[in-house]
């Protein structure tokens, strides 16, 4: 039992060693740049989201702003007619 118990663990421990591996600056730097990449990909897609948001929102001000103009036309011309 003893025996079984042993190679057990020697097999668990030569199976593992790369759980005993250490990081180079090469590796941080790798996962730096994937990092990287992945913030500015998911940056520019918030700001592609955020710019038409503000497309759409610059169409229905200015869909507004005709409204009160033909309003304010409207008003101006009401009092203007001799009553």
């Amino acid at each position: 039992m003893k025996k079984k118990i042993l190679l057990l663990a020697i097999c668990y421990l030569i199976f593992m060693t790369n759980a005993f591996a250490e990081l180079t600056q090469s590796d941080f730097e790798k996962i730096q740049t994937i990092v990287e990449k992945s913030v500015n990909a998911s940056e520019n897609r918030i700001k592609e989201y955020v710019d038409l948001k503000i497309e759409a929102l610059d169409g229905r001000i200015k869909g507004l702003e005709g409204r009160v103009n033909l309003v304010s036309a409207a008003i101006i011309a009401l009092i203007a007619a001799p009553g």
